[in-house]
């Protein structure tokens, strides 16, 4: 049989006929009117050699095959629907991979509670956290399809990307605790001082050193890390400086901030992803929890 033959619609007839059996109700189950649902069941009986509904009295009822199609025509109908989007698979019963890029910081902070997230409402989902590749190819990788959901600082964005602003933040100096530059330390005082320098890409000078540079600072690195969380650490044994984000050392007693002394931009942090997900059910709820988990951290933060 050549399926390219069949008028498909014949299925939904079909299981209305099952459903209700009777022309009248079948009709008005479809939108049909019953001349039009009956030429539909002569089709059918045709099709399929067998008369479906067999009158018994004043009642019709089913056919043994036409008993036995009920469930295999319900279960098809229904993945039609779901492979046509008309019906979402339920979140809980998806099994696939959502992959993201972001900033170690920003992982660190997100992951474990995105994790318990994840066992309650999308037990069979798995998250892939791709290393980040500096910002113009995680860009890149959002476009070109190789990661759905970008959380990192928004950039302006290429065609048919979106994104959503979840927090303004901004930089402060780190330094530990009792060492000599103070807490509003002078430029000559910053630049006497070796710092970590963070290089996420692997490139110098690094994205902060271009905006210090045209303001006429130029720091001195005494190491050169690819990570934001490596700082604290590093500058807390040493008499090293660094430069992180105000969010990773808001409550850390083993570092001492400072404020820098001179103007470095607040930067919005957000989520990025491309128009194609719009109907992704697994990646529109990893987007919306990520948006969810971090707007209640916001929340908590400015009341404490």
């Amino acid at each position: 049989m050549n399926l390219r033959s069949i008028d498909l619609n014949l299925l939904v007839v079909l299981q209305a006929l099952l459903a209700e059996r009777n022309v009248t109700k079948a009709a008005q189950r479809v939108g049909l009117s019953q001349p039009a649902l009956s030429n539909g069941l002569d089709r059918l009986r045709r099709l399929l050699g067998d008369p479906l509904l067999v009158r018994r009295g004043n009642r019709f009822v089913l056919s043994p095959r036409a008993e036995r199609l009920i469930d295999p025509l319900n279960q098809l109908l229904a993945d039609v629907e779901m492979v046509v989007g008309l019906v979402p698979q339920p979140l809980a019963e998806i099994s696939q991979t959502v992959t993201l890029i972001s900033g170690d910081y920003a992982l660190a902070g997100l992951l474990p509670a995105l994790w318990q997230w994840l066992g309650q409402h999308a037990p069979r989902l798995a998250l892939h956290a791709k290393p980040w590749p500096g910002a113009a190819a995680a860009l890149q990788s959002i476009v070109d399809g190789d990661c759905d959901l970008l959380v990192a600082p928004l950039e302006p964005l290429p065609a048919r990307l979106h994104a959503l602003k979840l927090r303004r933040s901004g930089f402060v100096g780190v330094a530990r605790p009792g060492h000599g530059i103070g807490r509003r330390p002078s430029r000559e005082r910053f630049t006497a001082f070796r710092h970590v320098i963070v290089a996420t890409d692997g490139q110098l000078p690094s994205p902060i050193d271009l905006v210090l540079r045209q303001q006429g600072v130029v720091r001195e690195a005494g190491l050169v890390v690819p990570s934001h969380m490596l700082v604290p650490g590093l500058v807390a044994q040493s008499d090293l400086l660094g430069i992180v984000p105000a969010d990773l050392v808001a409550a850390n007693p083993a570092v001492a901030p400072f404020s820098l002394p001179f103007e470095l931009p607040d930067f919005d942090g957000g989520i990025v992803w491309h128009e194609r997900s719009a109907r992704d059910v697994a990646v529109c709820a990893v987007r919306d929890a990520i948006r969810d988990l971090v707007l209640a951290a916001n929340a908590a933060r400015r009341k404490a």
